[in-house]
């Protein structure tokens, strides 16, 4: 039994264009209503709609009533299938037997026993281009779709492609305010979790708000913020009060746009936490010092006492203790030059010489010492060993300690290897080796592991590497023994 379709009224064409329930509860919800609109206006028993996501695919987004049995997942191809088809078409069409259709053969559709009826609507966009399709279908018994509908639904497809784009552009919006309210929502979450001030200046130079920071940050802050727009690139600077005994950090962040934004910590608990801990360290090195002097000083001043007591006791011994007495104002006089050596700027007298050559020296004078002690010491030295410009003098106090040093950490049968590379060198032996809290205070001023050590040896040689452009590096494990590696920078003459 056919039955007549009335036309669209104004109202009811309206009615797809109410967004209300797409602000309330959704696309989803809102396509349901609107596909629920056109299958009550059409009298449909069943009814889908596909639409184009953004990346083209043209996928199932609603269904009702005898289609509920599409595949959540089904997408549309361009020319495969009836929807398909009629999208290339880009025209409405009636199906009854889609098998006996002329337009579908060869397109691979079946009929479907429960369907009397279906009418294929393509939405198409303002310059023709697919928004989707629309699937409406009857049941056996409902009568079939036909010209008026065909008619009614030409029309209406065209204000539906137009409703779907406006909700889409809705929703779209939408989203884009939802995720700006986010970000806005994290960046406040951000700039409440900073400890200190945050100013936005424009290009101009001018603070958002009329928040400009005064005194001494209003200072710094010009000149951080003039470096930003002068190099384009994040500045830092510091601010200092003292009046009030205060610091402030500042860090300048260009913006793409013009202007930064600005960070203002004040750090001036932490910066005094640092300078006394600074002057505790400082405290802790003269205590060092003055008990590394009082050590060191201690056994000459007993041998000059006991040499004077000796002599007072009995003049004849004069001659002989009087020598006693020279010999230990000398160690005194050296013991305070090399004190005094740690505290003024180190002079280099350069010349031209060979690292090798000097290494082979000192390793030369140093092997009686390694048979006397069996301990066997190698050397190894590129042939290629270029000439530098250094201080030979000190070159040789360095490897002079470090063999020394390697030596006194092996045990009879050890091994002390010394290889000599382009301006560099190694000392590894097979010794006791050390901890790494003994590593780390290895270069500090009178420090050492030995009882009658000054501390003041691999002081002096951090002085003397650093002096030459170049740098130690310790590697050390307890009961594996220690490398020193050491180079002179560059100086090739």
């Amino acid at each position: 039994m056919d039955v007549e379709t009335p036309s669209f009224n104004g109202d009811e064409l309206f009615g797809l264009f109410d967004l209300s329930l797409l602000a309330k509860a959704g696309m989803h919800e809102w396509l349901a209503e609107s596909l629920n609109r056109c299958t009550h206006f059409f009298r449909a028993s069943g009814g889908s709609v596909f639409l184009v996501d953004e990346d083209g695919h043209i996928r199932l987004k609603v269904k009702s009533g005898a289609q509920c049995r599409i595949p959540d997942a089904a997408e549309v191809e361009i020319g495969v299938g009836v929807a398909g088809t009629v999208l290339l078409d880009g025209a409405p069409r009636i199906i009854g037997d889609p098998t006996a259709e002329p337009f579908l053969v060869g397109k691979g559709v079946v009929k479907r026993s429960e369907v009397d009826s279906s009418m294929v609507v393509p939405l198409l966009g303002p310059s023709g281009e697919s928004v989707g399709v629309l699937n409406l279908s009857r049941a056996k018994g409902e009568g079939p779709f036909d010209e008026h509908d065909l008619s009614n639904a030409a029309k209406l497809g065209a204000h539906v492609a137009l409703a779907v784009t406006n909700a889409q552009l809705v929703n779209l919006l939408q989203s884009a305010l939802d995720d700006r309210a986010m970000k806005l929502e994290q960046l406040q979450a951000v700039l409440d979790s900073v400890a200190g001030s945050v100013y936005v200046v424009d290009g101009a130079g001018r603070y958002a708000d009329d928040t400009v920071p005064e005194g001494a940050v209003g200072t710094a802050a010009a000149c951080v913020l003039e470096g930003v727009r002068i190099t384009g690139e994040p500045q830092e600077g510091r601010a200092y009060a003292a009046d009030t005994d205060s610091t402030w950090l500042l860090n300048a962040v260009p913006l793409s746009f013009g202007g930064a934004v600005l960070t203002v910590q004040d750090i001036t608990q932490y910066q005094r936490a640092q300078n006394d801990a600074a002057r505790l360290k400082r405290l802790a090195e003269i205590g060092q010092m003055a008990a590394a002097i009082a050590h060191e000083i201690r056994n000459p001043l007993t041998g000059i006492r006991g040499a004077a007591q000796l002599i007072a006791a009995d003049e004849s011994f004069a001659g002989e203790y009087s020598k006693v007495i020279e010999d230990e104002a000398v160690k005194l006089e050296a013991l305070c030059s090399d004190f005094l050596e740690i505290s003024r700027p180190l002079r280099l007298e350069l010349g031209s010489a060979r690292l090798g050559d000097v290494v082979k020296r000192v390793c030369g004078l140093w092997r009686p010492e390694f048979e006397h002690a069996n301990v066997c010491l190698t050397l190894e030295s590129a042939a290629d060993d270029p000439t530098m410009t250094i201080d030979v003098r000190r070159v040789e106090q360095v490897v002079h300690n470090l063999v020394k040093n390697a030596l006194q950490a092996c045990k009879p049968g050890g091994r002390v290897g010394v290889k000599v590379a382009e301006g560099s060198l190694s000392i590894q032996d097979d010794g006791v080796g050390m901890d790494e809290e003994t590593q780390n205070r290895l270069f500090s001023p009178f420090f050492s592991t030995k009882p009658s050590g000054t501390g003041l040896g691999l002081c002096n040689i951090r002085r003397i590497v650093d002096a030459h452009g170049g740098g130690v590096d310790v590697w050390s494990e307890p009961g594996k023994g220690t490398r020193f590696e050491v180079s002179f920078g560059k100086n090739v003459a």
